[in-house]
């Protein structure tokens, strides 16, 4: 997928976007990927310097575009014995999840790109089982919290609530 992904860009066969959203989530920090490099901010090795590039590559790429990056949400980590652990709590090796929120948070405002944040607010420890089918996928009703939430940065409470 990744591979098609890269083509579509490449190739342009988006024409010239208004809007360009996209959204993370917790995968980095469950396995492992160091959240950045002290002495380099565009490391691709890592979770802030891959971001970095990334929206680097859009704006030269679309620089009339609004870039969007939506935040990922809560997940819990997956301990050896197949428990599951707080992801705010849990140090998985290269720090907790809010960690990578934080730098997820810099890279946009170094790069001037808005930032919608859907980690703090809607999915927790607490509700996880409302939200998640395990501990990272998003339920239906949490990919309609995130849309409506999406929309309403983008659009206005006004234009959302028709």
């Amino acid at each position: 997928r990744y591979a098609q992904a890269l083509q579509v860009l490449q190739d342009g066969a988006f024409g010239e976007p208004d809007l360009i959203a996209i959204m993370y989530d917790g995968t980095d920090y469950l396995t492992g990927a160091p959240p950045f490099a002290n002495q380099n901010d565009s490391d691709p090795v890592t979770f802030a310097g891959a971001l970095n590039l990334g929206l680097s590559a859009l704006k030269e790429k679309w620089p009339k575009a609004t870039i969007v990056v939506l935040s990922m949400p809560y997940c819990l980590s997956r301990n050896a014995d197949g428990t599951y652990g707080d992801g705010d709590t849990e140090n998985l090796g290269n720090g907790k999840l809010p960690v990578y929120w934080t730098k997820e948070h810099d890279v946009c405002e170094m790069q001037g790109v808005s930032f919608i944040d859907n980690y703090y607010g809607l999915i927790s420890y607490d509700n996880y089982k409302e939200y998640l089918t395990d501990h990272i996928h998003l339920k239906d009703e949490a990919r309609e919290k995130i849309a409506s939430h999406f929309a309403s940065a983008i659009l206005g409470e006004k234009e959302t609530a028709q």
